[in-house]
């Protein structure tokens, strides 16, 4: 079977699940879902990070990395522009603007840096939280602070290396971690492996958005495992991305919703 195939299986079979703000009766579920999901609200930083992607989008330049992504640490090559595309999905980016703009992040760690447009989407929304973002590939990271200089965001600390070497000491840096962003290493245990290392600096009130839960079984399985978590008393299913909440006055609940 396809990857396709089996991504529009899975999408199928997640819509026949979702339910909306009429079937939501928690009050924290029910705001998080129309004050910040369903928040079309943006500001000039954001709009300037999309007019970017959109550039970006085009570009045909070609550009070596190692993609750790997908567990392969070989060089390949890609245009920019393709990596453009399939790294950042709009409906994510906006979601890492909203939860950013709604609970005010002090401290933000993203797994993944890429062209570094959802890095650019958080810190549009957070202008005073300490951003730093981890990087495997030396080439994407360098690609990533010229824009990260072109926007202006100079709040943004990036860590290039492979990342499974690098996270136990940025991790210790940090004293805690606000808004944690996971969209590196697409593998069961390189996803967990890194959730656990972070989970010394996670607190009640942490957010954790784990990217493209159904890319594969293996996410799939990672996922379950994450919400099945004994800290994790909620998780939200949007498909693209899944949403993780500490918070010990919920009822341990796991909710599936259209993003």
């Amino acid at each position: 079977m396809s990857r396709r195939l089996a991504m529009g299986i899975r999408f199928i079979n997640h819509w026949l699940h979702a339910v909306d703000e009429h079937s939501l009766h928690a009050p924290f579920i029910y705001k998080f879902y129309t004050q910040v999901i369903k928040n079309k609200v943006h500001n000039n930083s954001f709009a300037a990070v999309q007019q970017l992607r959109s550039k970006l989008n085009q570009a045909r330049t070609p550009i070596s990395y190692q993609d750790f992504g997908a567990g392969n640490q070989s060089v390949t090559s890609k245009t920019i522009g393709k990596i453009s595309r399939t790294s950042h999905q709009p409906k994510v980016a906006h979601l890492l603007f909203s939860i950013a703009l709604r609970f005010k992040p002090g401290s933000i760690l993203e797994l993944g840096t890429s062209l570094g447009l959802s890095t650019l989407c958080m810190a549009s929304a957070a202008p005073e939280a300490s951003i730093t973002t981890l990087e495997g590939s030396q080439s994407l990271s360098q690609l990533a602070n010229d824009h990260f200089e072109l926007l202006g965001a100079t709040h943004i600390h990036s860590v290039v290396g492979n990342i499974d070497h690098t996270l136990d000491e940025v991790v210790n840096q940090l004293e805690v971690i606000d808004l944690l962003f996971m969209d590196a290493n697409h593998q069961h245990q390189a996803t967990l492996t890194y959730f656990n290392k972070c989970l010394p600096k996670l607190h009640q009130h942490t957010i954790v958005v784990v990217d493209d839960i159904h890319w594969s079984h293996q996410m799939e399985k990672a996922w379950e495992e994450l919400i099945a978590h004994s800290k994790v008393t909620l998780s939200i299913d949007l498909f693209y991305a899944g949403v993780l909440f500490f918070k010990p006055d919920i009822t341990k609940s796991h909710v599936i919703l259209s993003l």
